[in-house]
Parts: structure tokens; sequence; C-alpha cells
């Protein structure tokens, strides 16, 4: 018997792109707008360009959800932060974020991609979305930048709120 999670390449390329576009309604009804034919999604939030992406991983049939806001810097290249689903990845979280041949894997990898939006990425844009919260932030955030790119980063928020 052949392993789940060994089947050809086409098929695992077939499916990802069903899941993908099931996933793609699901953002699109969240306010996220689809970057051409690409695996990202985009909103402008009121400080702050929200960003979604999606990694297919090439070793198997599996995704990984990747979330950036990208603060505007007009003297300079835009500052991107954020996190993946990585950490999130294990019995203890429960999102499944791989797919087999079996229509009932597909669409519980769908459904907990949609489920991971709305548990882990969408509050964590919300968090972070006030520009006096994101400035002092103290936390989460300034672990993710040196701090030169903090120091921009803090100065940029205080000249938008």
């Amino acid at each position: 018997m052949t392993h789940m999670r060994n089947f050809p390449g086409r098929a695992q390329g077939q499916i990802a792109r069903a899941i993908l576009t099931r996933f793609s309604s699901a953002l699109t009804g969240r306010g996220f707008a689809r970057v051409r034919k690409t695996r990202r999604w985009e909103r402008d939030g009121k400080h702050f360009r929200e960003v979604i992406w999606v990694h297919k991983f090439s070793f198997g049939p599996d995704f990984r959800i990747h979330w950036d806001f990208v603060v505007p810097d007009p003297d300079g290249e835009d500052i991107i932060i954020g996190s993946s689903s990585d950490e999130y990845r294990g019995p203890k979280y429960r999102y499944h974020m791989s797919y087999h041949r079996a229509e009932q894997f597909q669409d519980r990898c769908y459904t907990d991609m949609v489920r991971f939006v709305d548990d882990i990425v969408l509050p964590w844009f919300a968090e972070w979305a006030a520009p006096a919260k994101a400035s002092q932030a103290p936390g989460e955030l300034r672990k993710l930048m040196k701090k030169e790119t903090w120091n921009r980063v803090a100065e940029l928020l205080k000249h938008q709120s």
C-alpha cells in the first residue's frame, strides 16, 4: 500500500490549486485582494498594508502561511514585519495545513487554513493596527526587528498618529 502522502506531483499541484482557490475566496470575504495569480493577498489598513501569503512546500503536500504588515517609508524601502505558521504546527495547535488525495483531508486543510487566519492572523493584525500601540510595543513586534528598523518604524508611526 502506498502511503497517502506519496502521490504524484501533478496530482499534488492540482489539489493545491483547488485548495488555494477556495482559500482565496475566504480571504476575499475578509477584505483581502489576491495579487495577480500569486499566492499573496493584501488589504489596506489605516496605517499599514496587511499581507497574507502561502508557501507550498516542494517536498510534500503541505502549506505554510506567512503574514506581514508593511509600513510605508517615504524616505526608503517599505518596512515589512511579520511571522509564519511554523510555530503553530503540530498537535498542540491542531492546524492541519497538509492534504492528501482523500477529499476529507483536502477539506480539513482548507478549513484549518481559514481557521488559522481567523484565530491567529486577523487578531495579530488587529492588535498592531493602531500606530500608537505599534510604536510603543515592547513585545512581539520589537523582537522581530533590528533596533535601527524598530526606531524607524516608531518614528514613522508617530507621524501617522
